[in-house]
């Protein structure tokens, strides 16, 4: 009877294991995870607008068709986030002509604007940073654990969803880039070269 428990016991450790986020979880209210559940890959993302820490506005809905955008939430006291931050920079520096939008989104869970800001002037950060203080986007995508990290082609579609950056990365951003299509040139004519000179 005892071994029989005892193998239980271990099944159910073993579980709960297995269960538990790649990354530290977040605290406090009800999260958006354990509302919706965590949004997977092929699905498209739904559209939000944010403002970064210089007053800049981005909206999702703007990047289509032209940028891939790899979003991270990501948090100041988590050992993690801080450790992606050096990639970011290099993949920020490597792709960010060509298409590539990174995005910092810092979650509202043990932490305020104020201290993101701190951390941002004390540190290198080559990407804009984004403070969701109204928990918009980890609602929407379901996030319960940070780094979470989101990688989304310019066709608006979740492509990557996970808690660290892919040993495959630039591959994956490679492929994206190349499935933004062309805008086509606009060519003038010696005519209207005329009517503009007059």
């Amino acid at each position: 009877m005892k071994r029989i428990w005892h193998y239980s016991l271990c099944t159910l450790l073993a579980a709960a294991i297995l269960l538990v986020p790649a990354g530290p979880a977040f605290s406090g209210k009800k999260t958006a995870g354990q509302k919706y559940g965590i949004m997977k890959t092929g699905n498209p993302v739904p559209d939000f607008k944010l403002v970064d820490l210089e007053g800049n506005e981005f909206h999702l809905a703007e990047a289509k068709n032209r940028k891939v955008v790899f979003l991270i939430l990501w948090a100041v006291w988590c050992d993690p986030c801080i450790e992606e931050i050096p990639k970011l920079n290099e993949l920020q520096e490597k792709y960010g002509k060509r298409g590539l939008e990174i995005l910092g989104v810092a979650v509202p869970y043990g932490q305020d604007e104020k201290g993101v800001r701190g951390f941002a002037r004390r540190n290198t950060i080559l990407y804009p940073l984004l403070f969701d203080d109204n928990d918009v986007i980890s609602e929407q995508l379901g996030a319960m654990f940070v780094p979470h990290n989101y990688l989304i082609g310019a066709d608006g579609v979740l492509s990557y969803e996970g808690a660290s950056i892919p040993n495959n990365i630039e591959s994956r951003i490679e492929a994206l880039l190349k499935e933004i299509p062309e805008i086509p040139e606009v060519s003038v004519t010696a005519s209207q070269t005329e009517e503009d000179g007059e």
